[in-house]
Order: C-alpha cells, then sequence, then structure tokens
C-alpha cells in the first residue's frame, strides 16, 4: 500500500522509481506489534510474519 501511495504522488517525477523505498517499510511494522503483543501470538504466526518480512524486502531490492 504505501508504494501505491508514493506511485500516485510522484506518477511522471523522476523520484516515481524509488518505490522500492516505501515498499520495504510497509510490513516493518508488523513484527513489532506481534512483539508487543507477547505470549499471545503463535509462534508459527511470528515466524510467518518474519519470513514475509524478509521476502517483501527481498522484493523491494530486487
Amino acid at each position: 500500500m504505501p508504494a501505491g501511495f508514493y506511485l500516485a504522488l510522484t506518477w511522471g517525477l523522476p523520484q516515481s522509481h524509488d518505490w522500492g523505498i516505501p515498499m520495504a517499510t510497509d510490513i516493518a511494522f508488523t513484527p513489532g506489534i506481534l512483539a508487543l503483543l507477547g505470549n499471545g501470538v503463535p509462534t508459527s504466526l511470528k515466524i510467518f510474519v518474519w519470513a514475509l518480512a524478509v521476502v517483501d524486502d527481498l522484493g523491494a531490492i530486487w
């Protein structure tokens, strides 16, 4: 979603090719929220979210 907003705001500008920067931050808050929830969150969900965050960041770099 952040990458979409960024592209909408910078469409046609030279900065529009930098969409990977906000794309890498869109899932960064989820592991933090899960950490704040503590032991009430299943470990499998935490592992899945961390794996998704890594894949998302690699996709942003690609």
